[in-house]
């Protein structure tokens, strides 16, 4: 085992703390000036880490996307690239590797519509250097950068088919794991779309393990008109779609009061705009009776 890796997959043995429903529950109700839930997400990821090793034998230096659908620990995993470890000085065993799918884990996903880049895509463009000036940019919104490096070690790079579109997604049942698409051509604002994208993923990542330890959704078949998709959803479509876009949102506000911010500032408001209008359309879905007591003050926090 790599010696850097030990720091953090030492701790894969102990058991989650008994106060930890009650700090996520508190967390959840009351609004913060770090609402990425930074004091949490550590402790989060590492309750995953331990079912991980429990039930496949990954950790974090082995893990890899391939190896989490096929549930093996030895099975190939092909890594193209990795982020420069200055990112993440402090845990440098948690630097995000890109990876690469073969044929047969890929193909559903084709199948929908999506298109991976492929290898010599990756290498001779510059994908990999607008994923690092987007992680860049989420270095200037501490604590964030620290979180995204605690939950996410498998990126995924999409071809979005038009440089002006963007495409993302991640998988609840897929943990530290996220798919992004970057515009192959350098285009205006193009690190900070991204940089948006993996704000949008890694939160994903982050409520399906807040999931897990408390419930915030008590489903009933409900349907609500989400405008982010232009469509009706479930209430835990809602529920992330609601909680991805506010940290979004916030993650604009922290980063237009930093200098970094200066040549993105129209699009980082016209962003936050656009959000907050979106949000204001399902203002009524705090009073869901599919939402247990814990949930409607989450809601109500994110709306507010």
């Amino acid at each position: 085992m790599e010696a850097s890796v030990l720091p953090l997959f030492t701790l894969l043995g102990e058991e989650m703390t008994p106060d930890l429903f009650a700090r996520v529950k508190v967390a959840l109700e009351t609004p913060c000036e770090r609402p990425w839930l930074p004091e949490l997400t550590e402790e989060l990821a590492q309750r995953q880490w331990r079912t991980l090793y429990r039930e496949i034998g990954l950790s974090p230096s082995t893990y890899g996307t391939a190896r989490m659908m096929t549930r093996s620990p030895n099975g190939p995993r092909r890594i193209v690239a990795r982020l420069p470890r200055g990112l993440y000085e402090r845990e440098p065993c948690c630097a995000l590797q890109v990876e690469i799918l073969d044929k047969q884990f890929t193909l559903s996903y084709e199948e929908a519509g999506v298109r991976f880049c492929t290898p010599a895509e990756i290498r001779g463009s510059n994908l990999l250097g607008q994923l690092e000036e987007a992680a860049t940019l989420l270095k200037f919104v501490e604590p964030l950068h620290t979180v995204m490096g605690q939950l996410v070690r498998s990126v995924h790079l999409l071809d979005a088919g038009d440089d002006e579109y963007d495409v993302s997604f991640s998988e609840p049942h897929i943990p530290f794991t996220i798919f992004v698409s970057a515009p192959r051509c350098r285009a205006p604002n193009g690190a900070l779309r991204l940089a948006e994208s993996l704000v949008h993923e890694v939160m994903h990542l982050q409520l399906s393990l807040i999931e897990q330890v408390v419930t915030i959704i008590k489903p009933n078949d409900g349907r609500y008109f989400s405008p982010w998709r232009a469509e009706y959803r479930n209430a835990n479509g809602i529920l992330h779609a609601l909680y991805v876009f506010r940290m979004i949102d916030c993650f604009f506000e922290a980063l237009l009061k930093t200098e970094i911010c200066s040549d993105h500032s129209e699009y980082a408001r016209r962003r936050r705009s656009e959000i907050n209008v979106q949000i204001d359309e399902v203002r009524g879905f705090s009073n869901s009776r599919e939402l247990t007591n814990i949930g409607q003050a989450f809601v109500s926090s994110l709306i507010r």
